[in-house]
C-alpha cells in the first residue's frame, strides 16, 4: 500500500484535494512511526516528508514541531551535533522565512487537537514579536549545519554547498545582498566540486515564496465548481541579482482584467533566489510564470 501512496498524492494535489492528501501524508507517517517507533533513527526521513507537506500548505509552526522532533531523535541516538540532525536545521529555518513571508499559521490549525502541532511555549517556536519579521533563530540553525558540517569526515561537499545557498537565501529574503553574495558564491564551489550537475539548479532562478492570487485555482474553494471556469494568466518578468520580481508583463491571458491585474500584483510580491553565473547573481529576464484561475460564468452560461 505505502509504495502507491506518493502517486496517489500527487494526484490529489493536481486536483485540488489537499484534504485528502494530508490524510495519505498522515496515514503514511503514522504506518512508518508504528513500525519504527516514535523515537529511532529510521522516523528522520518520515518526519521531513511531513514537515515540507505541512511547510507546503502554510501550517509553519506544525511543520517546525516535526523539524524540532527529528533534531531531538538524532541528538538522542547519536549525540548533539551529529549530521543526521542536519536536514531538521535547514527545515527549521525554512519555516522561519515562510513564516515571515506569509504570515503565522492560521490558530486553528495549531489547535490542540492537532496531533503535529506545536504550541506558542514549545522550543523552536516564535514569541509573538518575532512574528512578521525573520526570526534570528532560522539564521542561527543554519550556521549551526555548517558547523556540524565541518566536523564531519570525510566532508560532505554536497550538503555544505546545498546548506551555504540557503543561507545566502536567508539572507536575500532579509534584505541582507552583499552578505548573500560571498555564501552564495562558496556555495557554487562546493556543489561544483562535487560534480554530476549539482549547480544546474542554480543556473535558473529558484522561487522561494510565492501566494497565488485569491482566485487561484489553488486557493478558490466555490460551493458550486459548476458556476466556474477554468481560465488563465501567464506573465512574463525578469527576476533580479537581488531576487526581485520586475518588468512584470502579460504574455497571454483569457481571464478579466480584474484577475490580471491581481495576479500581477501577487507575482510582484514573489521572492526568487537568483540565478548564479559562476556563484555570483545575476539578473534573469523572460521568465514565465501561468496562473490557472476560476471564473464565475453568467447565469445563463451554467448548466
Amino acid at each position: 500500500q505505502l509504495d502507491i501512496i506518493d502517486p496517489l498524492i500527487e494526484c490529489y494535489v493536481a486536483l485540488d484535494r489537499l484534504e485528502d492528501a494530508e490524510k495519505e501524508h498522515q496515514y503514511a507517517f503514522r504506518v512508518a512511526e508504528s513500525a519504527f517507533g516514535r523515537g529511532d533513527p529510521r522516523m528522520l526521513d518520515p518526519l521531513d516528508r511531513l514537515a515540507r507537506w505541512y511547510e507546503f500548505v502554510g501550517r509553519y509552526t506544525t511543520a517546525r514541531g516535526l523539524h524540532a522532533r527529528a533534531l531531538q531523535i538524532s541528538e538522542a541516538t547519536a549525540g548533539a551535533g551529529a549530521a543526521g540532525g542536519v536536514p531538521a536545521l535547514r527545515g527549521l529555518a525554512r519555516t522561519y522565512y515562510l513564516e515571515a513571508i506569509y504570515g503565522p499559521e492560521e490558530p486553528e490549525s495549531a489547535a490542540a487537537g492537532d496531533p503535529f502541532a506545536m504550541g506558542p511555549g514549545t522550543m523552536f517556536a516564535p514569541p509573538p514579536q518575532e512574528q512578521g519579521r525573520l526570526n534570528p533563530e532560522g539564521e542561527r540553525a543554519l550556521r549551526f549545519a555548517l558547523e556540524v558540517l565541518a566536523r564531519q569526515q570525510p566532508p560532505d561537499r554536497r550538503a555544505r554547498g546545498e546548506t551555504l545557498v540557503e543561507l545566502a537565501d536567508w539572507y536575500l529574503v532579509a534584505g541582507l545582498l552583499p552578505t548573500a553574495l560571498p555564501a552564495y558564491a562558496e556555495g557554487w564551489k562546493e556543489l561544483e566540486a562535487t560534480g554530476g550537475g549539482a549547480v544546474d539548479v542554480l543556473r535558473t532562478p529558484r522561487r522561494l515564496a510565492y501566494r497565488a492570487p485569491p482566485a487561484s485555482i489553488s486557493r478558490m474553494r466555490p460551493e458550486d465548481p459548476t458556476a466556474y471556469e477554468e481560465r488563465h494568466v501567464e506573465l512574463r518578468f525578469t527576476v533580479t541579482a537581488d531576487g526581485k520580481v520586475a518588468d512584470v508583463q502579460t504574455a497571454s491571458t483569457d481571464a478579466p482584467q480584474n484577475i490580471e491585474k491581481s495576479t500581477q500584483f501577487a507575482l510582484r510580491r514573489a521572492r526568487y533566489a537568483p540565478r548564479l553565473e559562476a556563484g555570483v547573481p545575476v539578473d534573469t529576464p523572460g521568465v514565465t510564470l501561468r496562473e490557472t484561475v476560476l471564473v464565475r460564468l453568467p447565469k445563463e452560461a451554467r448548466q
